[in-house]
């Protein structure tokens, strides 16, 4: 397992809220140094981190994930500003907060317990859905993203979650994100 590639389960994003995050990106670069910025290409929304996984195993997860999306409808999402993780003046992260439906946080239980009885090691910490921005500070001076929120935060991008997108993480690539299969969810008649 040592070699083999790591995946992860995720929501893609529309061209358009990709687009806004970009935007958004672009005068956050102006003004705070993170070692990592993501590229508009790898904007998602995870769902699960599995790790390194052999063959075997991802198609057993495939073979889940189509199962779980068979049985969950599609549901709506909103890109509502920027927020970090980590400590205010120097934060880990910069993403862009969403709000979901609900079903999104039942999908997650439910692939979670699915994905976990496969026996992957899984993050135990709540759901918090995002999509990260940036990471790894690397600033010299303490600075919040406060300033920031009312002039980027243009809320109100609205879309639906349509499919569960598995995928395989290349690091030394941009765009470093590989879809490797997708699971559409049920449409909503």
């Amino acid at each position: 397992m040592a070699n083999d590639p790591h995946f992860f389960l995720a929501l893609p994003l529309p061209s358009d809220v990709r687009q806004q995050l970009r935007n958004w990106s672009v005068k956050l670069k102006e003004s705070f140094q993170y070692q990592y910025w993501s590229d508009s290409q790898d904007y998602h929304i995870t769902c699960l981190f599995l790790g390194a996984a052999s063959k075997d195993k991802i198609e057993q997860v495939k073979a889940a994930m189509t199962r779980a999306a068979n049985e969950c409808p599609e549901f709506s999402i909103q890109l509502k500003g920027i927020e970090s993780f980590g400590h205010k003046e120097r934060p880990r992260v910069i993403f862009g907060h969403i709000e979901a439906d609900n079903l999104l946080y039942r999908f997650h239980s439910t692939i979670f317990r699915e994905i976990e009885a496969m026996g992957f090691n899984l993050d135990q910490r709540p759901y918090h859905p995002h999509v990260t921005i940036a990471k790894k500070w690397s600033g010299a001076r303490p600075q919040t993203i406060d300033e920031f929120k009312e002039t980027l935060s243009e809320s109100g991008k609205t879309w639906t979650a349509d499919r569960l997108v598995l995928y395989k993480v290349n690091p030394r690539e941009t765009p470093r994100y590989k879809p490797v299969a997708e699971f559409p969810f049920l449409l909503n008649i």
